[in-house]
């Protein structure tokens, strides 16, 4: 597993024409970078807040003053996109929205994981299969 990589189709919702690109992540990737990573692809920087939201588990980063506790989202830190993923194909990733209150705006990512592939190394050289 730890030279597997994933192949992952992340699409802006809500937006025509159609904003997309295609990323390919290690598999062991965390949250915290892989968030990163998705905002690099559409030219963003991580100025914002985000969250994931994972087979119904929402992954961020938590209320570091530990307010309204049930509202705190599973603390990302540490947490690999494949552990997290488990058997899902897709996820949704929020970002750029108002803690504690209304939305003022919120982008949202659709991200579906299409394939998975073995890095092979060899005269310096990474090939993916």
């Amino acid at each position: 597993m730890s030279d597997s990589h994933l192949s992952l189709r992340i699409e802006l919702a809500y937006i025509e024409p159609l904003i997309w690109r295609r990323v390919i992540v290690p598999a062991k990737i965390t949250l915290p970078r892989l968030s990163e990573v998705m905002l690099a692809s559409m030219g963003w920087q991580n100025y914002h807040l985000h969250e994931f939201h994972i087979e119904g588990v929402r992954y961020g980063v938590p209320d570091p003053d530990g307010f309204d506790v049930a509202m705190n989202p599973v603390d990302e830190a540490g947490m690999a996109l494949a552990k997290v993923l488990g058997e899902a194909k897709e996820f949704i990733f929020h970002y750029d929205f108002e803690a504690y209150g209304a939305t003022i705006w919120n982008n949202v990512f659709d991200a579906v994981y299409q394939h998975v592939f073995q890095a092979y190394r060899g005269r310096g050289e990474s090939v993916y299969h």
